[in-house]
Order: C-alpha cells, then sequence, then structure tokens
C-alpha cells in the first residue's frame, strides 16, 4: 500500500509537470526567462523555518518550499492548478509517510528523486531547484 502511495504521488507530479510543460504548444515561445535574482537564489539556497516544515525533513520541505514559490512566482495562474494539485497530494502523502518509522528513512530520497524528475519540466517556467 506504502510503495502504490509513492508512485502514484510521484506519478501524478510527473503527469502534472509534463502535461503543462508541453500544454502550452499554441502559446508562441517567449523569450529566455530572465536569470535568478539575487533574492530568488537566496531563497533557494535557504533552508525552511521550523514553523513552516511540512514533512520535518530538510529534503522534502526545502523542495516543497522551492517548488510552491516557484508555482506561484513564475507559473501562469490559468496553468497553476495541477501544480497545485500535484504540490497539495506531496505534502499530504509525504507527511504521512515521514510519520512513519518504516517509510521515514527512504523520505530524502524519495524528495531527491521527485525534486530531480521536476527539475527539467520547471525550468520551462525559469525554475531550478
Amino acid at each position: 500500500m506504502l510503495f502504490r502511495s509513492l508512485l502514484l504521488a510521484f506519478a501524478l507530479a510527473l503527469s502534472a509537470c509534463s502535461e503543462n510543460s508541453t500544454g502550452n504548444s499554441s502559446t508562441p515561445s517567449a523569450a529566455a526567462p530572465a536569470p535568478a535574482t539575487a533574492e530568488e537564489s537566496a531563497g533557494r539556497s535557504a533552508t525552511v523555518a521550523a514553523s513552516d516544515a511540512v514533512t520535518g525533513i530538510p529534503e522534502c520541505d526545502n523542495f516543497l518550499a522551492a517548488y510552491e514559490r516557484c508555482v506561484a512566482d513564475k507559473v501562469p495562474e490559468a496553468s497553476r492548478g495541477t501544480f497545485d494539485t500535484s504540490l497539495k497530494q506531496w505534502k499530504d502523502s509525504w507527511k504521512q509517510m515521514a510519520s512513519d518509522p518504516n517509510t521515514k528513512a527512504m523520505m530524502p530520497s524519495v524528495c531527491a528523486q521527485s525534486q530531480a524528475a521536476s527539475a527539467q519540466s520547471m525550468q520551462a517556467y525559469g525554475c531550478s531547484f
């Protein structure tokens, strides 16, 4: 059951990324995204405050915060629904997994894989994590 939950969360995230990165094919290509500002770069490297932590696992919480910032700041509003849904599913699933001693140890790896899978598609919006 746990493996299915992991697999489902990961598959949903990947499908959300691939749908939105290819779903705008009728929109003309924009110029290359502007380089990240110093503030954005600093935000990426900052760790999540304990009060904002979802899982208590730094790799997961930092990725969730970076992904959420990216969606809020860079993804066009019309496309955010799918990304927001994926983010909520990640948060819910990962919070549950982090609270289970049997799955907590695998969480850094799960979150790193999700981050790597999301990184390429999110570059289309000028995001990097």
